[in-house]
C-alpha cells in the first residue's frame, strides 16, 4: 500500500515514512497519532495531502465530464433525426438533459462526496498505524483486504444512497432515449454508486488498497484493480508487538475485535479526526448519520455476537 513512501535511509529521503515509529507531537493531517507510536512524521505530510487533492480532483473531473456529456447530447438536437423524431422522443430526450442536471447539482452530490473524501483522508491516515498487521487479512504473506469496520461502508451508503438512485436513473432514461444515445461521447462511468456493495468495493479496491497510487481516472475504472500488492517487509518485533504502548495505541487506533482475533479500522471515524479539508462545497460528513450508523452497527454487532455464541455452544 505505502511502499513507494517507505523509508529507505538514504539522505535526503525525508518525504517517507519513519523507519521505526516514533511518539510524535507535531502531525498535523493525522493529529489523532499525535503522543503515541506512529509511522507518520511532519515531513510526510506533504506527500499525504498531495495525494489526498488527488483524489479530490478524480471526483470534481467526474461531475466536469458529465458536463461535457450533457454538452454532447444537446449537440443531437442538430442532428437531422431529431428534427423527424415524435413528440414523445423528444420528451424523453429532455428528461435526459434533466436528469443530467439533477446529477450535476451539487445539493445532489455534495454530501456524498464529502462521506467519499472523509473515507480516503482515514485511509491516508491508516499510513500511520505502527499495528497495521491486526487491521489486514493476508493470503500467503500479500495483504489482499483492508478489514475496515461495516459501519464504514454504511455510512459511506448512507450519505450516498439518495446520489446513487439518481446516477441509476440517469443511466436509465440515457438507454430509453433513442436520441440521447446518438451523442458520440464517451458517457460517465457512475456505476459504483448504483448500490451499496459497489460502492464498498469500489472505495476498497480504488482507495483502501491504493491510497497513494496515481494513476489517470480512466486508467483506474478501465484495468481491473489487483487483489494482491507486494509482501511487506518483516517489521522489528521488539520495537512493536512486545511492548505495553503498542497494545495501547492499538486499542486507541481501532475499533473492536472480532470473531477471528483480527481488528477493525474505522476509515470515516479516522477521516473525521483528520486535519484534512473533508468538506464538499462546504458540506462535511453528518454526525447525525454518523450516530444512526453506530446504533445500527452496535446492534449488528450484537445480534453477530449472540449468534457466534449461540454456535459455539450447540453440539
Amino acid at each position: 500500500m505505502f511502499e513507494i513512501h517507505w523509508f529507505t535511509g538514504r539522505e535526503g529521503d525525508t518525504q517517507t515514512l519513519s523507519g521505526f515509529p516514533e511518539v510524535r507531537t507535531n502531525l498535523r493531517l493525522c493529529p489523532a497519532h499525535n503522543g503515541i507510536l506512529s509511522c507518520c512524521r511532519e515531513a510526510f505530510e506533504g506527500e499525504q495531502i498531495l495525494h489526498f487533492n488527488f483524489w479530490k480532483q478524480i471526483l470534481q473531473y467526474k461531475v466536469q465530464r458529465l458536463g461535457k456529456n450533457k454538452a454532447a447530447v444537446a449537440l443531437v438536437q442538430q442532428n437531422a433525426l431529431f428534427n423527424a423524431a415524435t413528440d414523445p422522443e423528444r420528451a424523453q430526450f429532455q428528461r435526459v438533459l434533466r436528469k443530467l442536471d439533477d446529477v450535476m447539482d451539487p445539493a445532489s452530490h455534495a454530501g456524498c462526496f464529502s462521506a467519499l473524501v472523509t473515507y480516503m483522508a482515514g485511509m491516508i491516515c491508516f499510513a500511520c498505524l505502527p499495528s497495521w498487521r491486526a487491521a489486514v487479512h493476508e493470503d500467503y504473506g500479500k495483504i489482499v483486504r483492508i478489514l475496515v469496520t461495516a459501519g464504514t461502508c454504511t455510512e459511506v451508503w448512507a450519505r450516498c444512497e439518495r446520489f446513487g438512485h439518481k446516477a441509476k436513473m440517469l443511466k436509465q432514461v440515457m438507454l430509453d432515449s433513442r436520441l440521447a444515445i446518438l451523442q458520440t461521447s464517451s458517457f460517465e462511468n457512475l456505476e459504483m454508486f448504483h448500490d451499496q456493495q459497489a460502492l464498498c468495493d469500489w472505495m476498497h479496491d480504488s482507495v483502501a488498497m491504493h491510497p497513494f497510487t496515481t494513476p489517470s481516472e480512466m486508467q483506474r475504472e478501465a484495468v481491473p484493480v489487483p487483489n494482491v500488492i507486494r509482501t511487506l517487509q518483516a517489521m522489528n518485533g521488539t520495537s512493536l508487538a512486545s511492548s505495553e504502548k503498542a497494545r495501547s495505541d492499538r486499542e486507541r487506533r481501532l475499533d473492536f475485535m472480532d470473531l477471528t482475533g483480527k481488528q477493525q479500522y474505522d476509515a470515516m471515524k479516522a477521516g473525521k479526526s483528520s486535519g484534512f479539508d473533508i468538506t464538499w462545497r462546504g458540506i462535511e460528513s453528518s454526525k447525525a448519520v454518523a450516530a444512526k450508523v453506530s446504533l445500527c452497527s452496535s446492534v449488528a454487532l450484537a445480534l453477530g455476537a449472540m449468534l457466534a455464541a449461540s454456535a459455539v455452544a450447540s453440539p
